[in-house]
């Protein structure tokens, strides 16, 4: 505001006034001038800027409506002067409209995760990490990518206004992907110290090669072990955890960190809806919250990098070679020693170019000495050992044992 007046303006007071009467919204009468912190100036000299602002509600309807600036002299306090005719715009839709392209976008989100992500039987296989468990720090950025764009563009679509995301917002967003990637890593070193490839399931063969198709092949069950030159069926899986379990768990055990992580996550996207849908406004997550998160997050980190490993690892097989009889030019009979970690006495089985090894002796936690039956195996050739076990993929030393002649 400026004035031009000679003597200059002795300012009473500034007001924001409709001109639209019964037509303008009913936030409109709420509209506040602010002037100076220390109040209006006893004189407004000529020529001299006096700075102002005004402070809008959160208006509920969207559209225009027509305002005026006034102020009042000491001299004649009840009279006002306009100096300001003003349009004021409201918004770029309704706020229904608003919050329903906002939940489009979120619909979107979801479709695209699980749909694109489907593969097979394993429509949440997106939030799987690399050791085939349920990732929570994924699902925690995945939420918070929700939160986010929905609070983003609801507020940009209904207010029609730059939004900037305040710095906790950056900083809550930097420590997720941190915690996703850093977390993402410590998997792909814990698969990659296991040894051994992943494999299917060995095919089942006889002394003379492959055996028929499982629809044709003989029911009578092999005794316990694998017959000698039989056919052995690999054991069987154990049911998978659903995922909001697997996600929520270590080695089948209820995992304190992953549950501290998965409820400071969960209260913090909640207290954010809760505050865009009373402020109107994107939340400033308070420090003390931030820093709870970042605790938490660095405990599961902590806690998953550190977990010792109970998968199975199978690491050498002795002996490496075995003479073929002369006139079979088939393998003699032998005993076989693989040695490894985490072997499950009770439940894991061998297999060596497709042929099922009997236990020559009781396995142990990591050795299994096994029998290799005559006349299973060709001369001149090299085979695979497998070692399977219920629940976790097959481990396999590819080329690991030769026929010699």
């Amino acid at each position: 505001m400026t004035t031009e007046e000679k003597d200059g303006v002795n300012l009473a007071r500034i007001s924001f006034e409709l001109t639209q009467g019964k037509e303008a919204p009913p936030e409109a009468s709420q509209v506040r001038v602010v002037g100076p912190a220390a109040g209006y100036p006893g004189l407004l000299k000529s020529g001299e800027k006096l700075q102002i602002s005004l402070v809008f509600p959160p208006h509920r309807t969207v559209g225009n409506y027509q305002a005026r600036l006034a102020y009042a002299t000491a001299e004649a306090a009840n009279e006002t002067k306009p100096f300001h005719i003003a349009t004021v715009q409201v918004g770029m839709m309704p706020r229904w409209a608003a919050a329903l392209i906002a939940g489009g976008f979120c619909l979107l989100i979801i479709l695209l995760t699980f749909l694109v992500s489907k593969k097979g039987d394993k429509p949440l296989n997106f939030f799987q990490s690399p050791d085939s468990g349920y990732s929570v720090s994924k699902f925690q950025i995945w939420i918070w990518t929700l939160v986010i764009v929905f609070a983003y563009s609801y507020l940009f679509l209904w207010q029609g206004k730059d939004l900037a995301l305040p710095v906790s917002t950056w900083a809550l967003l930097g420590i997720s992907v941190a915690s996703t990637g850093i977390a993402k890593v410590i998997a792909v070193k814990q698969q990659e110290n296991k040894g051994g490839d992943v494999a299917p399931a060995p095919p089942q063969m006889d002394a003379a090669g492959p055996a028929a198709p499982p629809a044709a092949a003989q029911t009578a069950a092999a005794p316990e072990g694998g017959a000698q030159g039989g056919t052995a069926q690999p054991p069987a899986a154990k049911p998978r955890p659903n995922w909001l379990t697997s996600m929520l768990s270590d080695d089948d055990q209820l995992s304190l960190m992953r549950i501290q992580m998965f409820a400071w996550t969960m209260v913090a996207a909640t207290s954010y809806l809760v505050y865009l849908v009373k402020q109107q406004a994107l939340w400033d997550v308070p420090a003390g919250l931030l820093a709870l998160m970042g605790i938490s997050h660095s405990g599961y980190l902590v806690d998953k990098g550190a977990a010792p490993s109970t998968d199975m690892k199978c690491e050498s097989v002795q002996p490496k070679s075995v003479k073929a009889d002369p006139g079979t030019k088939k393998n003699l009979q032998t005993n076989v020693v693989i040695f490894g970690q985490n072997f499950k006495p009770d439940q894991v089985k061998c297999f060596l170019g497709g042929i099922a090894l009997t236990p020559a002796t009781p396995p142990l936690e990591n050795r299994i000495e096994a029998t290799l039956p005559a006349g299973s195996l060709d001369e001149g050739k090299t085979y695979d050992v497998i070692v399977q076990q219920p629940g976790e993929n097959s481990e396999v030393m590819a080329k690991a044992f030769e026929v010699t002649p």
